[in-house]
């Protein structure tokens, strides 16, 4: 999950991360982001890279979700 975060990274460079904490269902995530992109946008963004790379590496999670 970090090694997406930080690719997610690679496309949006003027993304801060402060702070990642990853627990075992959930993920703390502390960020700067310009004005230009609204926060749920950005959301958007980290929840579309990672849910796909998620579902390719565990495939059970396509019958589950």
């Amino acid at each position: 999950m970090r090694v997406k975060l930080l690719e997610v990274r690679k496309y949006y460079p003027d993304w801060g991360y402060i702070k990642i904490d990853i627990d075992c269902d959930h993920i703390h995530l502390h960020m700067v982001i310009p004005p230009e992109y609204s926060a749920s946008k950005a959301v958007e963004i980290i929840k579309k890279n990672t849910s796909r790379a998620l579902r390719e590496k565990f495939s059970f999670l396509n019958k589950v979700y």
